[in-house]
């Protein structure tokens, strides 16, 4: 629920302080040069049947490489697919603000031509941002919805998918590298995989990114568009 807490499963809960800071024990914190979590191997082609991954970011930069990884699912040396950042700069589409200096979310999925979208320099630096992604695997032709603090985001195809999606079945998911490089500066928290995701059309998307957006915030979080 929205208050202290992001999310509470029994003795597993996100907390906040009566600021509403995060709290040291509430997030995974990566350095950029090599820190990693491996969640083993599993949760095997959610975006068979539109999947979702969400969490909360607090990037200091755009990562190693400029490209810090969130989360990704790898299989030897090959990547399946992954959420990362890259890139630093500012932009006002979509609501962004002069002069303000963030960086952009990536989603990129593999195929015979890798499929590669992004958003504009919406995640601020040394701030908290909720993210969620959704995509449904079944056509080269389906782009992805990603959503920042509860609002869809306008996107670039920087690569056009084309070919068959390749399975990431006995691939591993790691958690803040992409197995062993490329590794995300900064925190994560909160971070959730869905591998079927129930709505079932566009309004009801925009409608639970506004609901998961607001019952996981801190009470003092605030959107740059606020």
């Amino acid at each position: 629920g929205q208050g202290t807490y992001f999310w509470d499963a029994s003795t597993d809960a996100i907390f906040y302080d009566s600021e509403g800071v995060v709290t040291q024990k509430s997030y995974m914190e990566f350095d950029g040069t090599g820190d990693s979590f491996s969640g083993g191997f599993g949760l095997d082609d959610i975006w068979d049947n539109t999947g979702a991954v969400s969490g909360w970011i607090y990037p200091r930069t755009d990562g190693e490489d400029s490209k810090g990884t969130i989360i990704s699912k790898v299989q030897a040396g090959s990547g399946r697919w992954r959420i990362y950042v890259n890139g630093e700069g500012s932009s006002t589409t979509d609501g962004g603000v002069t002069g303000r200096i963030g960086t952009r979310l990536w989603f990129g999925r593999d195929r015979s031509t890798d499929g590669i979208w992004n958003t504009s320099y919406h995640l601020p630096l040394k701030q908290w941002s909720h993210f969620l992604i959704l995509y449904n695997d079944n056509s080269t032709a389906n782009n992805p919805f990603i959503y920042i603090n509860g609002k869809e985001m306008s996107l670039t195809e920087s690569s056009t998918p084309s070919g068959i999606g390749t399975s990431d079945a006995n691939s591993e998911l790691f958690i803040g590298e992409y197995e062993g490089c490329e590794s995300f500066d900064g925190n994560i928290a909160d971070l959730a995989v869905y591998t079927t995701f129930s709505k079932n059309n566009l309004a009801e998307y925009r409608k639970y990114a506004r609901e998961i957006y607001n019952d996981r915030r801190p009470f003092n979080h605030k959107d740059w568009r606020e």
